[in-house]
């Protein structure tokens, strides 16, 4: 084929451009879809090619839904679609990858391309994250963890794996569950692998694959807003930490120990109760 510079090519596709045909990409977080009938409205670069698009194909691999293409501009950046595109009973999705098995080049919803330069299809990787409901609501999954400990698969106050939960402080006192020991939280860490994925980490277990979801919630403090102390979000995006129920006195107050979640790493730590952690439930 003829190199064709990008406007002469879309001046051949305007011609016989179907209703269908978009082109999708993705700037500071923003995705923009148009026709190609909306070609005047774009100010395109003067480069060419032999192939000015290429498409991104996410096939639901066993979940609910139809395959779905966009077809994107040779050129332009392009932001992968979020990872709840489809559902599966029972399980979640926290990335895409190049694989139906998920052995592939794995991408998350956050990831974008500076451009493409081939055809891409991706999968969801579906993990299995089911459990049992108790009678409070919430649902506790069995990680084959040495304790017999089962989490429960969201957040104090969330309805939903990785919906957002509810902030308290150390030693506040919560119905609806039991908080984990420092221990329980400590053979988390040992017993499951650790994945950085969209919007928190995806906690894998090594002994029967099943996950838990831990969402970058951020954490809460005092701050003097507008004249007033008021509990202040911070975090949010990169960091999470979640209580236990074992605590010491110190010089200060009482402390209470923590599971302390940052994009790259994890540990147990300790916090005055001046801080708002988010809590999640364990069960035997």
């Amino acid at each position: 084929m003829k190199k064709l510079t990008l406007v002469f090519a879309f001046m051949l596709a305007v011609a016989g451009a179907a209703a269908q045909s978009m082109y999708v990409h993705k700037t500071d977080g923003n995705v923009y879809e148009f026709k190609v009938s909306d070609v005047d409205s774009i100010n395109f670069a003067a480069s060419t090619t032999d192939d000015f698009h290429y498409t991104v194909t996410y096939m639901p691999n066993g979940g609910e839904g139809e395959a779905v293409v966009d077809t994107v501009l040779y050129g332009f950046p392009y932001g992968f679609r979020p990872v709840n595109l489809f559902e599966k009973d029972g399980y979640h999705s926290f990335e895409w990858n190049t694989k139906a098995d998920g052995t592939g080049i794995y991408y998350l919803t956050t990831d974008t391309l500076s451009m493409l330069t081939r055809n891409i299809v991706v999968y969801p990787k579906w993990y299995a994250t089911a459990g049992e409901l108790d009678t409070n609501g919430y649902e506790y999954i069995d990680l084959g963890l040495t304790s017999g400990t089962k989490w429960a698969t969201w957040d104090y106050g969330a309805k939903a794996v990785g919906g957002a939960g509810s902030f308290v402080q150390g030693g506040e006192s919560i119905s609806g569950g039991v908080k984990p020991t420092q221990a329980q939280a400590q053979e988390l860490i040992d017993e499951c692998d650790w994945l950085l994925r969209s919007g928190g980490w995806v906690v894998k277990s090594k002994i029967n694959n099943n996950v838990l979801f831990l969402p970058f919630s951020g954490y809460q403090s005092r701050k003097v807003v507008s004249g007033s102390l008021s509990w202040v979000t911070n975090g949010k995006g990169i960091s999470c930490s979640f209580w236990t129920k074992d605590s010491y006195t110190g010089s200060n107050g009482t402390y209470h120990y923590c599971l302390n979640i940052i994009r790259s790493s994890f540990k147990i730590s300790n916090s005055y109760d001046d801080r708002k952690f988010i809590v999640r439930f364990v069960k035997k």
